[in-house]
Order: C-alpha cells, then structure tokens, then sequence
C-alpha cells in the first residue's frame, strides 16, 4: 500500500507543480504546503498518522 501511495504522491506532484501565469496575482488567506514523505522508511502506523495530520490541517477552523 506504500508503495502505491509513494507512486500517486509522485504523480500528484508533477501534475501539481505550480506554473508562473503573468498578471494572475490574486490575494489568498492561506498558503498551505503538504509536505509527502515517500521515502518508504515509515511504518503503516506513520503513514496512517501523516495522512490523519493532512485531513486535521484541512478541517481546521483557520483554514476553512
């Protein structure tokens, strides 16, 4: 199941990487950066505890 999730991480990233739009700047509240460790040195108990930190931050009152 790692390894499944390190693979999706990868391809999650190369698709989201940000590309410079001139004359797009638009204010925001929040800039929020998840930070993926794929280096299949975790646990599933780590994993499962990284992935628990994701969905705190995003229910968090300060960011909705």
């Amino acid at each position: 199941m790692l390894e499944m999730f390190s693979l999706l991480a990868c391809l999650a990233c190369a698709e989201a990487a940000p590309l410079p739009a001139p004359g797009q700047d638009m204010a925001v509240d929040v800039e929020l950066v998840l930070a993926v460790d794929i280096s299949q040195s975790m646990d599933e108990g780590e994993f499962v505890l990284q992935r628990a930190g994701y969905v705190d931050a995003l229910r968090h009152p300060d960011f909705i």
